[in-house]
C-alpha cells in the first residue's frame, strides 16, 4: 500500500525571500520584529554582526537593540507600540555600506512590512535609511533631522529622519538632539503636538 504524500506546507514568507535565495546563498536573512499593529516602525540601514548572532534584528542582546529601546524607554514608548526593520535584510561583509543592488534586493520586502504594519511614522535612522525608501539622493539629515515629512508612496505614513545609532553610539555630543528627535517621533504616534 502506498503512502499518502504529505501535503506541501504553504510558504508564507513574502515573495521577494524565494526571488532573492539565491542571490542570498549563505546569506542570514532577518526580518523585522515588533508589533505587526505598531505605530511607530523603526527602520535601520543593515543589520549588524550581533543582529547574526542573535537571529534577531535590534536585538536588546545586541548594543544597538539595548540603545534602542533605553531612548524610546527613556520617552515613554513602550515595546510592543514599536516594530523594527532594517532596508537591506542581511549582514553586510565588515565595513561595507548597501550598495544600490542590496537596497533594490530588499526594496520589496521593506514596503511590504510598511504595508503590513501601516505605521503612523517611519523613524529612519540615518540618510541612507530615508534615501533607501524614498528612493532618491535628497534628505540631507543636516536639513531634515528631527522633521515630519510626508512622502506620497507611503500612503498615510510620515517620515522622520534622526541620526543613526551607529553615530549617537560614537558622538556623546548627539544624544541631547537625538533624544529630542526620538520625543518628538514619540509624541508625534501619540498625538501629542509639541
Amino acid at each position: 500500500m502506498a503512502k499518502a504524500a504529505k501535503p506541501q506546507e504553504e510558504d508564507t514568507r513574502p515573495q521577494l525571500f524565494n526571488e532573492a535565495s539565491a542571490v542570498l546563498a549563505g546569506k542570514t536573512w532577518l526580518n523585522g520584529r515588533g508589533s505587526k499593529t505598531a505605530n511607530l516602525m523603526v527602520v535601520g540601514l543593515a543589520p549588524t554582526f550581533q543582529d547574526n548572532t542573535e537571529k534577531t534584528v535590534f536585538s536588546r542582546n545586541t548594543d544597538i537593540g539595548r540603545m534602542v529601546a533605553y531612548y524610546l524607554n527613556q520617552v515613554g514608548m513602550p515595546e510592543d507600540g514599536v516594530y523594527y526593520t532594517n532596508v537591506v535584510k542581511y549582514v553586510l561583509p565588515k565595513g561595507k555600506k548597501p550598495a544600490a543592488s542590496d537596497i533594490k534586493l530588499c526594496n520589496r520586502m521593506l514596503k511590504q512590512e510598511i504595508e503590513l504594519v501601516k505605521p503612523k511614522l517611519i523613524l529612519c535612522t540615518g540618510s541612507g535609511v530615508v534615501n533607501a525608501i524614498t528612493k532618491a539622493n535628497y534628505y540631507p539629515i543636516s536639513l531634515t533631522r528631527g522633521s515630519i515629512l510626508e512622502y506620497p508612496d507611503l500612503g498615510d505614513a510620515k517620515l522622520m529622519v534622526v541620526h543613526s545609532f551607529e553615530q549617537v553610539a560614537r558622538d556623546a555630543a548627539l544624544i541631547p538632539a537625538f533624544v529630542k528627535d526620538i520625543r518628538t517621533a514619540v509624541n508625534y504616534v501619540n498625538g501629542i503636538v509639541d
